[in-house]
């Protein structure tokens, strides 16, 4: 590879989607990534995560909004076909461990230092602003920080290594409905739609916030 030794460094590494999804603008208005990285295309972008529903799919990144769509491995055919840029990261994978804390409500990630609730409101459909509303006004574990958590908070908690579904045992049963997060976007002159994120497939989307309903799953801790 040309840049096997870039900045003398050798172990560079496609990112996993929890990686990649940590650089993302934290103003998703301003653009998908930070204005530090080097002109990066509108293309997709590559991760190394296997798309659990189907193997031969690596789940990629779209360059021009922050949701992730299947890629095929090898090129392919369908709506998802063609070649994908790459960020390369170096140093191990994230990882870190879920702790579920004494309270019995809330579970802590050691790495990203978040505070997660553990299963409250996760299937109660219910307006984005209604999403907002709840976080901010929760006062599970004794706490009254909470908030809607950001597109690359939300793909954090997706637990790349089990065999099958996206959380952590530490969360309890699987979501059985999408989970807003409280990241803007622009995609039309007309149209200002939020992401959220599915968890049962481990992929985000951006739906009209005017339109559709999602759960919450609310969080607290350094942005």
């Amino acid at each position: 590879m040309a840049t096997a030794n870039y900045g003398a460094l050798s172990d560079w590494r496609v990112p996993t989607l929890r990686e990649l999804a940590r650089i993302i603008s934290k103003g998703a208005l301003a653009g998908v990534w930070p204005s530090e990285m080097d002109n990066p295309s509108q293309a997709g972008w590559w991760t190394s995560t296997i798309d659990k529903a189907d193997p031969t799919m690596m789940i990629g990144m779209s360059g021009s909004w922050p949701w992730t769509e299947p890629m095929p491995v090898g090129g392919g055919g369908g709506p998802f076909a063609g070649s994908r840029y790459t960020f390369c990261v170096s140093g191990e994978p994230m990882a870190g461990a879920w702790v579920v804390n004494p309270d019995g409500v809330t579970v802590t990630h050691t790495t990203t230092g978040l505070t997660w609730h553990c299963s409250a409101s996760v299937d109660q459909a219910m307006t984005w602003d209604t999403a907002l509303q709840y976080c901010e006004t929760s006062t599970v574990g004794d706490f009254s920080d909470w908030r809607l958590p950001t597109l690359r908070e939300q793909v954090s908690v997706f637990d790349l290594d089990t065999p099958s579904g996206f959380m952590s045992d530490a969360f309890g049963p699987e979501p059985t409905t999408n989970v807003w997060t409280g990241t803007p976007n622009r995609i039309g002159a007309m149209f200002t739609e939020v992401a959220w994120a599915n968890e049962d497939t481990g992929q985000v989307r951006q739906e009209n916030i005017g339109i559709l309903l999602g759960a919450a799953r609310c969080v607290r801790g350094p942005l």
